[in-house]
């Protein structure tokens, strides 16, 4: 404010000494410098004005994912279809996550040329996991003698997710895998019949020797598999807590624990094991659950959990999870710490 005052004292007085230099010395050319001077302030307002209101912005990033430390180009593009050219277009960006409580923002100040999409590149790094969204909240430009500014809000905006690596490697202890297998009965006793091998079926290489029916394999002279069923299935449940720390000063504990249940699914998943993820929605009040069969549909878990909001309370999910009633089996809990896992009867 304090500087458009100090250009419109700068403009009268040079209007003056203009004015009373045609009056003293009547020259065409200090006459027309008076008329140029009395009319450019309405030129200026309102060719600046017409020229804002075509301005469009957009935001544009590619790619749109990406693992944690990464660095993504940031397109905004300032498409001017007028013939008034802006010298000065001060943006203000937003970045936002939903699972970082601080806000950052960012001031930018950009040329517009006129008739032209004015494209501008900036590195943007994303350090931790997260879904980032990158807005334009406010567009503000000057009149060209810097008497009056023009602002209005903008929509344009463009998300990143940001996953966990692909570098984290984790091998399950072997106790893991032959837990929980108790709910299938022993058909060796009297009056089995092969109506009840519902459960179970002859063993393939590449099954796991803990999922043998040995009892079963002996009276049948050949091996057999415990096979989950629809009715009777033992799956494991990768239970990871988005538990974050209040302090910003505190060591995170979000991204680890995010890490390290990625690292146990892909596990799961390799090994073909039958297992769900989740975890706990304080939005929601309530679990996601996600089967996983496929590995796109690994990443839509992981990406959907990057809308939720972590909570302070450490080992929420687990609590809430062990008084529920979702389904047996093996509880892969993961936290910042590592990872337990317990029987879910």
């Amino acid at each position: 404010m304090l500087q458009q005052i100090k250009n419109l004292i700068s403009y009268l007085l040079l209007f003056v000494c203009i004015l009373l230099l045609s009056v003293f010395y009547r020259q065409p050319f200090f006459v027309f410098a008076t008329l140029l001077l009395l009319f450019f302030p309405f030129l200026s307002y309102y060719g600046t004005h017409y020229a804002f209101q075509a301005l469009s912005i957009s935001l544009t990033t590619a790619p749109k994912e990406g693992p944690s430390n990464s660095q993504f180009p940031l397109c905004i593009t300032l498409n001017n279809p007028t013939f008034f050219p802006f010298l000065r277009v001060e943006l203000t960006l937003e970045i936002t996550s939903f699972f970082r409580p601080n806000n950052e923002k960012e001031i930018l100040i950009l040329p517009a040329l006129c008739k032209n999409k004015n494209n501008y590149f900036f590195p943007v790094s994303y350090e931790k996991i997260g879904c980032y969204q990158i807005r334009c909240v406010n567009c503000k430009v000057f009149d060209y003698l810097h008497f009056f500014s023009f602002q209005k809000e903008c929509t344009a905006q463009v998300e990143v997710h940001i996953l966990p690596s692909e570098q984290m490697e984790i091998s399950l202890d072997e106790s893991c895998y032959s837990e929980g297998f108790d709910e299938f009965e022993d058909m060796s006793g009297k009056g089995f019949t092969n109506a009840d091998l519902n459960n179970v079926r002859e063993y393939i290489p590449g099954d796991r020797l803990q999922k043998i029916h040995w009892k079963l394999s002996g009276k049948l002279q050949k091996l057999m598999v415990k096979e989950s069923s629809q009715g009777a299935m033992h799956c494991f449940i990768v239970l990871a807590e988005l538990f974050l720390q209040p302090s910003a000063d505190a060591p995170d504990t979000l991204d680890p624990a995010i890490e390290t249940a990625h690292a146990v699914c892909k596990e799961l998943y390799k090994l073909q094991e039958p297992f769900f993820f989740s975890v706990y929605s304080i939005l929601r009040e309530d679990f996601l659950l996600f089967r996983i069969e496929t590995k796109e549909d690994l990443e839509q878990a992981f990406v959907q959990i990057l809308y939720e909001k972590p909570y302070q309370e450490k080992d929420l999910a687990y609590t809430y999870f062990k008084n529920s009633e979702i389904m047996k089996g093996t509880v892969i809990h993961v936290t910042h710490e590592g990872i337990a896992d317990y029987e879910m009867e």
